[in-house]
């Protein structure tokens, strides 16, 4: 499977954050979800 690498990318990423050069959909969407999270 090809998806494989790309979730273990992914999960490097998580661990090290990388530039919002690199995954701009993927930072903009956590900040989306940290902004529209209701305060616990």
């Amino acid at each position: 499977m090809r998806q494989l690498p790309q979730s273990g990318k992914l999960l490097f990423s998580l661990n090290e954050p990388p530039p919002p050069e690199t995954f701009p959909s993927l930072t903009r969407m956590i900040k989306r979800g940290m902004s529209a999270q209701p305060k616990l």
